[in-house]
């Protein structure tokens, strides 16, 4: 059966999309102007384009915000009797969805990393799903609305750590990531050097495992002097999925974590006060007990590695 709302977006056509937005934040930034520090934008911009390249995702920034989008499904206006097309096409942008999600996720994982080791700029961000309006008028001018960047707000500000962080949304819109978040870190990061299959079937392409992690322990605000944790899948930062077999784009992805996870102790120690160090040491704990999983998981000599 056609979804019908699927339906209504394809015969309404217009600004309206149904896809996936990742809205970042990018943390200190009001102090950093403020200090009167201001920052080479050029930099940014150049991280921003080489992330977002592509024919799937657009993107704006204002302040010290970023928000990303897949170009989303809702272009298409179908004529009377075209009608037997729909779902043909409906399956077809589909596909085309989950490859957006991955570039949208994969771009994220860039950013995050570079902003950090490159820049010393962290990010905190939450991806989500749903329907939104993005409009751009002839000057260039942008405006995007809608329920999925008011949801990735939400959780961004919940969040109390440098991190991206999946929305539910997201996670029930694909099944494969659905049944990703019943599996615990340790059983995920196990599966993917079984020989040369995936003991968890059809997870999702190895490419993706590497860019994201199930967690329960994603840090959230504290409510009435208690320790908020949320269960959720994390996205990994990375400068990008190295080439070649599984051993060695596993390499590829520890390396990374070393030299994020080295980047956020160094700028630990020039926080102003307990509060901003106690974000650099959640993420540093959380980065540090994922690269020993890779590692051990890698070469089972589990000392090796402490």
């Amino acid at each position: 059966m056609i979804d019908e709302e699927f339906r209504a977006m394809y015969e309404s056509g217009g600004d309206k999309k149904k896809g996936y937005v990742a809205f970042l934040d990018i943390l200190g930034f009001s102090e950093l102007i403020s200090s009167g520090l201001i920052p080479d934008f050029r930099e940014y911009f150049n991280i921003m384009e080489s992330a977002v390249k592509g024919p799937h995702l657009q993107y704006v920034t204002f302040s010290d915000s970023i928000v990303i989008n897949t170009k989303g499904q809702g272009e298409l206006i179908f004529s009377s009797g075209e009608e037997d097309m729909i779902e043909e096409i409906v399956n077809e942008f589909k596909e085309e969805e989950e490859e957006s999600l991955f570039n949208l996720i994969k771009a994220v994982s860039n950013i995050t990393y570079r902003f950090l080791t490159e820049l010393n700029v962290p990010i905190r961000g939450c991806i989500s799903y749903g329907n939104f309006y993005r409009v751009e008028s002839d000057e260039g001018d942008v405006m995007i609305a809608g329920t999925p960047i008011i949801d990735a707000y939400h959780y961004e500000k919940n969040q109390n750590w440098i991190g991206v962080m999946l929305s539910p949304r997201v996670i029930k819109s694909n099944e494969k990531l659905q049944r990703l978040t019943n599996v615990s870190g340790y059983q995920y990061q196990k599966s993917m050097l079984k020989s040369s299959i995936i003991t968890i079937p059809d997870i999702t392409d190895f490419d993706l495992q590497l860019l994201l992690e199930p967690t329960s322990k994603i840090p959230f605000h504290q409510k009435k002097m208690e320790e908020r944790n949320f269960k959720g899948i994390v996205v990994i930062p990375q400068k990008g999925c190295g080439g070649g077999s599984k051993p060695e784009k596993i390499d590829f992805l520890l390396k990374h974590l070393t030299e994020y996870e080295n980047k956020l102790n160094e700028m630990s120690m020039y926080a102003s006060d307990p509060e901003p160090q106690k974000k650099y040491f959640e993420t540093s704990k959380f980065i540090r007990n994922l690269r020993l999983g890779w590692n051990y998981i890698k070469n089972p000599d589990y000392s090796t590695y402490l």
